[in-house]
């Protein structure tokens, strides 16, 4: 695993001078023995130190573990439960909005659609953020190929297992500690085949990712610590979508501190003047003049918690079109 450092360098150029640049290192080499961090009283606590090498990095891979709460187990459940479950299995109310059940899937059907309805290639979809692949497998059943990217080792392993497997049982929290045991199923008429999942952080994709015709974000931008640095990847010379593509996302645009720092917020502040600024204006302004939208629209989310309890969220979608190459 690599460590990272987020800042421009001021004898560098480019896009390594950008104050989004982005260096990573492993940190159990040496090639960061010349920086110091430091924490003032209160700050977090000091990465455990020793001079096995291969200590370290399992203590630091513990310290990751425990940090990450989707990293356990029961967030993988209410993961797979968002990704594969049945509506009735979501909300059996008969009064329920049932409509905003299945989002995963939902956010992947409406990519598709928007796809064939703008004449747009179906040969190469990516989905950012893919956290256990629901919406992948149902893009698999439109594009050719299908790469699904997640930071969480976890999520990316479980969506693995699904691919080879087709099914991995789960427990769905009722109440208190009751739970019911459910298993998510890779609908049938997916062709697993065309899917693919990897480690990888949006902020900082591999330049030999290559193009993609669709690139699907749904509820990505506001969790990560850079959303500047993934939408600069978008365009330009390496962009991921090609040239007359689509860049796909869906967004609460719920900014916390806890994920993103408020200065490098898209949107929902005041700018110095006391001006609103609003996230769907500052997407536009990060991804720039290579980019037009086509549609937007507002389309309803629906999470289980328990039984009786539920989170209702509305995610502003917004369809982008990058620019064809011009002739020469």
């Amino acid at each position: 695993k690599h460590s990272m450092i987020l800042g421009g360098s001021f004898i560098s150029t480019g896009n390594e001078a950008s104050i989004w640049a982005r260096f990573h290192f492993r940190s159990h080499f040496f090639q960061h023995a010349g920086f110091r961090v430091v924490s003032g009283e209160g700050g977090p606590a000091s990465r455990p130190i020793t001079t096995d090498q291969k200590k370290r990095r399992e203590a630091l891979e513990n310290e990751t573990t425990a940090s990450n709460p989707y990293e356990t187990m029961k967030y993988l459940s209410e993961y797979l439960h968002l990704h594969f479950s049945s509506k009735e299995d979501v909300i059996p109310y008969d009064f329920a909005p049932k409509d905003a059940a299945q989002f995963p899937k939902r956010t992947a059907i409406i990519s598709a659609e928007i796809a064939k309805k703008l004449g747009t290639s179906t040969n190469r979809a990516l989905d950012l953020g893919c956290a256990v692949g629901g919406a992948a497998f149902e893009l698999a059943k439109t594009f050719t190929s299908v790469v699904g990217i997640d930071l969480s080792e976890s999520f990316i392993n479980t969506a693995n297992l699904l691919k080879e497997k087709g099914e991995m049982e789960y427990f769905r929290k009722d109440e208190g500690d009751l739970s019911t045991k459910l298993t998510a199923n890779v609908e049938p008429e997916v062709d697993r085949s065309r899917t693919s999942f990897k480690v990888g952080d949006a902020c900082c994709l591999p330049p030999d990712l290559g193009d993609f015709d669709l690139v699907l974000t749904a509820n990505l931008l506001c969790r990560l610590a850079s959303p500047k640095s993934c939408l600069g990847r978008m365009g330009g010379l390496k962009g991921i979508v090609r040239p007359g593509g689509l860049l796909v996302n869906f967004s609460p645009f719920t900014w916390m501190e806890d994920f993103t720092n408020k200065g490098a917020w898209l949107g929902g502040y005041y700018d110095e003047n006391g001006n609103p600024v609003h996230s769907r204006l500052g997407l536009q302004e990060a991804l720039g003049s290579e980019f037009t939208l086509v549609e937007e629209q507002d389309v309803p989310m629906l999470i289980r918690e328990h039984a009786r309890k539920y989170q209702y969220i509305v995610p502003h979608l917004s369809v982008w079109r990058r620019a064809s190459k011009k002739s020469p």
